[in-house]
């Protein structure tokens, strides 16, 4: 779909193992799927075993984690990659990631790392942003958890936990 300008503001996602994209339509803020041969290929690829979505012609690549992992184990297999664990620092990127679960990924039921540590008592993404609650934030407020991931079978709400717990992840480039 283009706009006025003519600028397309659709992202997709492409499964390495079957022949059907995972569209999304920003200007319509829906997901839809279609078959290969009925979706543009869109310019900019992704390394095997990730999704590509291009939100307002700006390419990402994500690629969910089934096996789980410590939150330092789960960031240094994303970094190995040229990535990193999912940031959500924005209310489209949290629609993403939450269609991106539920759909390419077919997770309706789990737990997964996103961005977040807490320092000082301030959470806060790997760049030492602060971390904007666009993932609610469902925080124990213990001393000794310090990570934060998502549960999907509660919307989507982002709870805190320690590190050594073992989740899955999304990697992002």
């Amino acid at each position: 779909m283009s706009t006025a300008d003519g600028t397309d503001k659709r992202m997709s996602f492409k499964s390495d193992t079957c022949n059907t994209y995972i569209v999304y339509d920003v200007i319509m803020a829906r997901f839809f799927q279609v078959s290969a041969e009925r979706v543009q290929v869109f310019p900019g690829s992704c390394p095997r075993g990730y999704s590509v979505y291009i939100p307002l012609d700006i390419t990402r690549c994500l690629r969910y984690e089934k096996t789980p992992a410590q939150y330092a184990d789960a960031a240094n297999a994303c970094h190995l990659e040229g990535g990193d664990i999912i940031k959500i620092d924005s209310a489209e990127k949290f629609s993403i990631f939450k269609e991106f679960l539920v759909l390419t990924a077919n997770i309706s039921n789990a737990e997964v790392w996103i961005q977040g540590m807490k320092v000082s008592g301030i959470w806060r993404f790997h760049d030492g942003t602060p971390f904007i609650h666009y993932c609610p934030l469902v925080a124990s407020n213990g001393s000794i958890e310090t990570r934060l991931r998502s549960l999907t079978k509660d919307g989507f709400k982002c709870y805190d936990n320690v590190p050594e717990a073992q989740y899955n992840y999304v990697c992002e480039l």
